[in-house]
């Protein structure tokens, strides 16, 4: 915490820089902490800057890097005090090759040694329990290093294969992209049907003969298909209607057309069946002998079961892995497609199946096979029973979930939502220039940043979850004089009320320290139209720098009994520093 600025600007005296560190010795790739905490002066240092000796910058009081090659690099902090003086210290960081990938087996660590929580990750294990989700396994990766591996049904265990159902959809695509980087397909701008010119094909128009393989990869064929409506095993579903079929290739290229292809997003597994034979043509091998030499061998990916029904191996749903393995797509993936030095899948065909080519909402789509969370960068496999293979690139994260849940609400993004929690956030908001850490959980799906808010005088941050819901606000300025804080929060209540926000009931006031400074909080109960929120509120005084803070975190009352919103409530503001 910054020091007292209540001398003259006559003050001479340099400030005493001290850079710490948690690693002198490191892979390239892996986050270092840096910190400058211990850095004393008696005006009170007003400004921490670094020089990483990478050519990256930046300032505040602590910093997360990461060096992309190997080398020594020496790292000069330097602080500045209210009178202008300034003071150096400076340590050299020896990266090492980053030269292990998790080919025969994957490494392990404790999770703070990847910038990850202990008790929030075990926090989530419990809730699991608790709640009885009817799930298998759960595995993270955080830093290409395995910090998590639970499996909360006993049945299941590291080396059993389980069903991937969907994610199946999404090794089909990384193989297709093999193929065309083999040279044994030319584009995806490849017509469909120019692939199957010994079939009779039914319902053949010019739609159909403009529906490309990218078409296919999107969901956009134009094909007429209705595969959510009834269960699987109905014999009203289109897709078992395919499998039940003579020949299911066939069955999907004889199917109406319902629009010109890439105007509508339909999920349809045929497209993932047509890949699947498209890529044995072309190939002159099976789908899972392509799979093993090109894309399995590579990875150390041995124990495979690919199920294969009337001929043809089912690249919509078929594969059966072990959760280690499905983390090695995850992985493979986020390292732009490169493993052990060699080009696996190209890169722009990473880049080009995780992006957004069909928006389903601002905060949802879809890739090439890949499903996207378009606001955050995220993107994942999903399969049904939410299987899933979650890659959160901010975070250098791989999160796995294999389930069996068929009846309720969906828990995988809320868990998702809760190991974003259990990381270290400056390593993404140090960047923003801001000169304090931020609540621990406000990193996936923030809201853009007020051009105000990168002020060192006053500003507003506000992050915004949609799962469960979530709003966390902090909000600073500059005041003349003590305020008197129970005002401060009654005249926030009083301009939410203005809004028209009824606010039901307060709690009692609470007056606490936190770092010398004192502060008071309120829980409150509001009503917006059609919507109760719950949520607690806090106010407090930094005299050094004559700041007057607000914080307050709001949810959902269904998510929280009254002593978990206590909890999160303290959880964010204890990873708060206030300078």
């Amino acid at each position: 915490m910054s020091g007292f600025f209540f001398l003259t600007r006559s003050d001479n005296t340099p400030p005493v820089a001290i850079l710490s560190t948690n690693f002198a010795e490191v892979e390239a790739d892996n986050l270092i902490q840096f910190s400058a905490g211990d850095s004393t002066d008696n005006v009170g240092i007003t400004n921490y800057r670094w020089d990483f000796g990478d050519g990256t910058t930046g300032t505040g009081e602590a910093f997360i890097h990461a060096y992309s090659e190997a080398g020594d690099f020496t790292v000069t902090l330097t602080v500045a005090d209210k009178a202008g003086n300034e003071g150096k210290d400076t340590i050299t960081i020896e990266v090492l090759p980053n030269d292990y990938w998790p080919t025969a087996e994957w490494p392990t660590s404790i999770p703070e040694e990847q910038s990850m929580n202990s008790k929030k990750l075990a926090q989530m294990m419990e809730y699991i329990d608790e709640q009885g989700f009817a799930i298998d396994s759960v595995m993270v990766v955080r830093n290409g290093h395995i910090v998590l591996e639970e499996f909360p049904n006993p049945n299941y265990y590291q080396d059993r294969l389980h069903e991937l159902y969907s994610v199946t959809k999404s090794f089909t695509s990384a193989l297709i992209g093999i193929a065309i980087h083999e040279g044994c397909l030319d584009s995806v701008e490849q017509k469909v049907v120019d692939f199957f010119p010994d079939r009779e094909i039914s319902n053949l128009d010019a739609r159909k003969q403009n529906m490309t393989l990218e078409h296919l990869l999107i969901m956009t064929s134009g094909l007429e298909w209705d595969e959510w409506t009834y269960p699987y095993t109905d014999d009203r579903s289109v897709n078992r209607q395919m499998w039940l079929s003579d020949d299911p290739v066939q069955f999907v290229l004889d199917r109406p057309m319902a629009n010109d292809p890439g105007v509508e997003w339909v999920y349809n597994s045929g497209c993932s069946i047509l890949l699947g034979e498209i890529l044995e043509q072309v190939t002159g091998n099976t789908t899972l002998e392509f799979a093993r030499e090109y894309l399995f061998k590579p990875l150390g990916i041995e124990n495979v079961n690919w199920a294969r029904r009337k001929g043809y191996y089912n690249t919509g749903g078929g594969l059966s892995l072990k959760p280690r393995d499905m983390a090695k797509l995850g992985h493979l993936y986020l390292d732009n497609g490169t493993w052990d030095g060699e080009q696996i899948v190209p890169s722009e065909w990473v880049a080009r199946s995780t992006e957004t080519s069909f928006y389903h909402s601002e905060s949802s789509g879809y890739g090439y096979h890949w499903w996207t969370l378009p606001q955050s960068g995220a993107y994942y496999a999903l399969g049904l029973y939410q299987q899933r293979i979650y890659v959160v690139p901010d975070f250098d994260m791989v999160v796995v979930f294999t389930a069996n849940i068929r009846e309720g609400p969906d828990p995988e993004p809320e868990l998702l939502h809760q190991l974003i929690c259990a990381t270290n956030e400056r390593e993404i908001y140090s960047k923003y220039g801001f000169s304090f850490d931020y609540p621990i959980g406000m990193t996936i799906r923030e809201n853009d940043f007020r051009e105000e808010s990168t002020s060192e005088i006053s500003g507003v941050v506000q992050f915004r979850f949609e799962y469960p819901l979530e709003i966390i606000n902090i909000i600073w300025d500059t005041v003349e004089s003590v305020p008197e804080l129970e005002a401060v929060l009654d005249e926030l209540l009083a301009m939410v009320e203005s809004g028209g926000t009824e606010v039901n009931d307060k709690g009692p006031l609470v007056t606490m320290v936190k770092e010398d400074h004192e502060m008071v909080y309120q829980r409150v109960n509001m009503t917006e139209p059609g919507l109760l929120i719950t949520g607690i509120l806090g106010s407090w005084y930094c005299d050094e720098v004559n700041r007057i803070y607000m914080f307050f975190y709001m949810t959902l009352p269904e998510f929280v009994t009254q002593q978990d919103l206590l909890r999160e409530f303290q959880g964010h503001l204890d990873s708060l520093v206030f300078h």
